[in-house]
C-alpha cells in the first residue's frame, strides 16, 4: 500500500502530499464521495505516509510502514460502525478521546481514522467534536464519509474537506480488463453497475452479481436473495428496457451483453409500464432501508413482474 497503488484521484493525492511535504498537515480531515472509490485505501495510505520514517514517503520498507501493512500500528487506529446497528457510537467515540490524550508510542503522528463517518449517532458527533475543538498536537483526525450532509455543519467547518469522485464506466471497465483478466462483457457489465467505483467493481468481480442476474432474466425466482443488489439489477434491467424504448445507444446499456431479453423485454411492455415497475423498484429499494422485512418487500414486487409477463418468461 503506496501512493503509487493508488488508481486515479491525482489531484487529491498530490494536495495530501504536499500537505506533508510543507509540514502544513491539518490536525483534522474529511475524505468524502460515493462509496467503493478509494477513500478507505486514501485515509490509510496518507496515515502510512505521515508515520513513514523514511520522510513521509509510504516507503513499504521500514518498520513503521511494515506495522501499517499487518494492522498493529500503535498510533494509527480505525473505528468503524457497529456491526449489528450500523452506527458509530459515542462510545467509540470515546475511546478516540482516551487515545489522541496520550503520547505517539513511535515519535511522529497519531492517527484516528473514523470510518462510515456519516454514520455517528447524534451523541457521537457532539463528542467528536469536542475533539476537534481541543486538537491534540501531532494528532490527525480523518473522517472518511460517503454523504457530507450526514455530518454536523460544526464538524464539517473544522476539517479540510478531500472531495473524492468515481473514476468513469469506460476507465474503470479497461482497469478491470487490464489488470483483473475480466471478460468485455463482464468488464462493461460490472464498470457500468458500480457507476464508474473502481472499488465498488473490484468488489463486484469476486461476487455472484453476474449469476444472479441471470437468475432473474430467466425468472428462477426461487435462487434469488432478496437484498438491495437485487433491487439495484432489477434496476438496471428496466432501465435498459426504458433506454431501448428511446433508442438508445446499446453501449449506454448496462446489460449490454443481453441484447435478446433485453429486447423482449422492451417489445413486451409499453414505456408507461417500464416507468411504473421502475417506480415500484424504488419504493422497494426505500422500504429495505426502512427495515421493511424483505419478504413484505419482494413478493408484490415479484408479482407485479409476473403479471407483466417479462422477466417471469423471458428465459422460457
Amino acid at each position: 500500500m503506496s501512493w503509487d497503488t493508488i488508481i486515479g484521484h491525482k489531484s487529491q493525492i498530490e494536495f495530501l502530499k504536499n500537505a506533508q511535504s510543507s509540514k502544513r498537515v491539518a490536525h483534522a480531515y474529511l475524505f468524502v464521495g460515493p462509496r467503493g472509490i478509494g477513500k478507505h485505501l486514501a485515509a490509510l495510505t496518507f496515515a502510512k505516509a505521515l508515520c513513514c520514517e523514511n520522510e513521509g514517503a509510504a516507503c513499504e520498507r521500514c518498520e513503521s510502514c511494515k506495522m501499517v501493512e499487518s494492522g498493529v500500528h500503535p498510533d494509527i487506529r480505525v473505528t468503524q460502525s457497529d456491526e449489528r446497528s450500523g452506527a458509530v457510537k459515542i462510545e467509540q467515540i470515546r475511546g478516540i478521546q482516551d487515545r489522541v490524550s496520550l503520547a505517539s508510542s513511535q515519535g511522529k503522528f497519531k492517527v484516528e481514522i473514523v470510518l462510515g463517518a456519516g454514520a455517528m449517532t447524534a451523541e457521537a458527533q457532539n463528542a467528536f467534536l469536542k475533539v476537534l475543538e481541543e486538537p491534540p498536537k501531532d494528532t490527525v483526525l480523518i473522517l472518511v464519509a460517503d454523504n457530507i450532509e450526514a455530518l454536523f455543519s460544526t464538524i464539517r467547518s473544522r476539517c479540510w474537506v478531500v472531495k473524492f469522485a468515481a473514476m468513469g464506466i469506460s476507465v474503470v471497465e479497461e482497469i478491470l480488463k487490464r489488470d483483473y483478466a475480466a471478460a468485455d462483457e463482464a468488464a462493461h457489465f460490472l464498470a457500468t453497475m458500480s457507476g464508474g467505483r473502481l472499488g465498488e467493481a473490484i468488489s463486484l468481480l469476486s461476487s455472484d452479481i453476474i449469476e444472479r442476474r441471470d437468475d432473474i432474466l430467466s425468472g428462477r425466482w426461487d435462487l434469488v436473495e432478496e437484498d438491495q443488489k437485487t433491487l439495484e439489477i432489477l434496476c438496471g434491467i428496466y432501465r435498459d428496457a426504458l433506454m431501448s424504448k428511446v433508442n438508445a445507444h446499446r453501449a449506454l446499456l448496462v446489460n449490454a451483453d443481453k441484447p435478446a431479453e433485453i429486447e423482449k423485454l422492451t417489445r413486451s411492455n409499453s414505456l408507461d409500464a417500464i416507468i411504473k415497475i421502475l417506480e415500484e423498484i424504488e419504493r422497494s429499494s426505500l422500504y429495505l432501508k426502512q427495515n421493511v422485512s424483505p419478504k413484505l418487500v419482494f413478493m408484490p414486487l415479484q408479482e407485479r413482474l409476473k403479471r407483466m409477463k417479462s422477466l417471469a418468461t423471458l428465459g422460457k
